[in-house]
């Protein structure tokens, strides 16, 4: 299964949806981990620790959610992300 994150959009929400640790756990059960650039900077998380723990980066959330059959989020989406999904 791919399965991707993107930067959380909410106002005062830096949290992520997936952490390097959560990307590693991924990776080691078979799955792929798809993670928008920067997804992570607010909690505290470089794009190389994701991209050790095995996590493909992309630069916009189109492109992540493009790719993943499983889009992960700390908050709902927003309504300018509705488009991300697919049907």
């Amino acid at each position: 299964m791919n399965v991707g994150t993107i930067k959380e959009t909410k106002e005062q929400e830096d949290r992520a949806g997936l952490t390097p640790a959560g990307v590693g756990a991924l990776a080691q059960a078979g799955h792929t981990a798809i993670v928008e650039r920067g997804a992570g900077e607010g909690a505290g998380f470089a794009d190389d620790e994701y991209r050790r723990a095995g996590a493909t980066l992309l630069e916009s959330p189109q492109d992540v959610a493009a790719r993943c059959d499983l889009l992960v989020k700390v908050k709902e989406l927003l309504p300018p992300e509705f488009g991300l999904l697919r049907t």
